[in-house]
C-alpha cells in the first residue's frame, strides 16, 4: 500500500517502509521492472519508483515541525520513474540508460506522490504491485557484409530519388534535345 498526505515540493513523496531487491544473474541481458497493478482512492495519487545499483536507496528522516509528522524522504538513488497508472515498465539492458550490470544487485523503493490536487494533510492510499523479471532484449541483426544500419529514412529516400531520376533520364526519346528558354 502507498499513501500521500497532500504535501508538495521536497515532501511530496511518502515512501513505503520497505525496500525490495533483485539479484541479476551474471548472464542476464535484460531486466524489466513493471508496475503490474495500481489502484487508488484518488486520481491525485501517483507513484514513484526509486532504483539504486549495489546499495540500498538512502532516505533521510524529514520532520514537519509545525504538525509533528516525520517520514523518510529518498535522497540517494540512481534512477527515478514516476507515474499514475499500471503498465509502466523500466527496462534495463547493458546499453540502456541506466545500464544493466549483470551480477549486480538492484534495490528499489516505492513511494506515493501528490499529483497536485491533494490538499494539505488530505491523506489518501493506493494499492500497487511491482514485478521484476528477466527478458531477452531485441538484437539488431547485421546484414551480411553490411553495417547493420536500418534501411529507409533520409538516406533511403535520397537513393530512391536518384534511381527515379536516372530512370526518367533513360526514358527520354532518342534524338530529343533539351531546350533553354530566355537568356542571351
Amino acid at each position: 500500500m502507498i499513501l500521500n498526505g497532500g504535501l508538495l515540493g521536497d515532501f511530496a513523496v511518502i515512501p513505503l517502509d520497505v525496500q525490495f531487491s533483485y539479484e541479476v544473474p551474471a548472464d542476464l541481458q535484460g531486466l524489466r521492472v513493471e508496475i503490474t497493478d495500481f489502484s487508488s482512492g484518488s486520481d491525485q495519487l501517483g507513484w514513484a519508483l526509486y532504483m539504486r545499483r549495489g546499495e540500498h536507496v538512502v532516505h533521510d528522516v524529514t520532520t514537519l515541525g509545525a504538525v509533528g509528522i516525520a517520514f523518510a524522504t529518498p535522497v540517494v538513488y540512481d534512477h527515478l520513474v514516476e507515474g499514475s497508472e499500471a503498465g509502466v515498465a523500466l527496462e534495463l539492458t547493458p546499453t540502456s540508460e541506466p545500464p544493466l550490470e549483470p551480477g549486480a544487485t538492484y534495490y528499489f523503493s516505492m513511494g506515493g506522490t501528490n499529483l497536485g490536487g491533494l490538499g494539505l494533510l488530505e491523506f489518501t492510499t493506493g494499492r500497487i504491485s511491482v514485478k521484476a523479471s528477466p527478458f531477452e532484449p531485441e538484437v539488431e541483426e547485421e546484414e551480411p557484409g553490411g553495417c547493420g544500419c536500418a534501411s529507409g529514412g533520409a538516406l533511403g529516400s535520397a537513393w530512391g530519388l536518384l534511381v527515379a531520376l536516372v530512370g526518367l533520364h533513360r526514358r527520354r526519346r532518342p534524338g530529343a534535345q533539351a531546350t533553354r528558354s530566355g537568356g542571351s
